[in-house]
């Protein structure tokens, strides 16, 4: 579907690398969510409140 809907399929893909790239750093600092995972998106709103 992103394929079918996507304007610029290269910048898509240079996305997905680089967010790649970014979660496979590691960083302590540093939260990727992918919203459509539900385990993900639970763990950030926790991680959220935990620092608000």
């Amino acid at each position: 579907m992103e394929r079918v809907i996507a304007q610029d399929w290269k910048r898509v893909r240079d996305n997905h690398d680089r967010l790649a790239e970014l979660w496979a750093a590691h960083e302590p600092d540093l939260l990727l969510v992918n919203a459509h995972c539900p385990t993900l998106l639970r763990n950030a709103g926790m991680k959220g409140a935990d620092q608000g």
